[in-house]
């Protein structure tokens, strides 16, 4: 059996000792919101800037965005923290301004407090457990090492793996 563990969630609880188990307080967070799809509905990015963050992650029919930062950063509200951002990076696409836009727009858009849960193993006799993607998660890069063997799937007629992630840093 495989337990899917989400934001939040208690399954870990139910699988592993507390003892095995803590959660590490990143320093950021940061605002998820939702766009209308592009022509890159395959394609999901990230910008890494000073202090900033901008993902872009299609799902069927809409993109789903996070902009974050370092928690005294983004304390300023999400129109402030997203037109510092846009001022702060050298290039701003039109997926990143959108993102921005997107965060800046949405009234209550929700605020991801980037903390991790982490354990010293994730399996205890038969039971796996898997970090699930949840609303807020992102792909980090490191994730692109795992990439072959956990593609996203995207509909195009049918169901076929997603382009490889692009990261940027600025």
């Amino acid at each position: 059996m495989i337990a899917a563990d989400g934001l939040r969630s208690t399954t870990r609880s139910l699988v592993l000792d507390p003892d095995r188990v803590t959660t590490y307080d990143t320093g950021w967070g940061g605002w998820v919101a939702w766009t209308d799809t592009d022509d890159a509905s395959d394609l999901y990015e990230e910008t890494w800037g000073a202090g900033s963050f901008i993902g872009v992650y299609p799902v069927l029919g809409r993109t789903g965005v996070f902009v974050g930062g370092p928690h005294d950063a983004t304390a300023e509200g999400p129109a402030a923290f997203a037109e510092r951002v846009q001022r702060a990076l050298r290039h701003v696409d039109t997926r990143c301004e959108r993102a921005l836009r997107a965060v800046a727009d949405t009234p209550g858009a929700y605020y991801w407090d980037m903390s991790d849960v982490r354990a010293s193993t994730w399996t205890t006799e038969r039971w796996p457990c898997s970090a699930m993607p949840r609303r807020g998660s992102y792909p980090r890069p490191a994730s692109a090492r795992r990439w072959r063997w956990n593609r996203p799937l995207v509909w195009r007629g049918d169901w076929a793996p997603a382009r490889q992630p692009r990261y940027r840093a600025h």
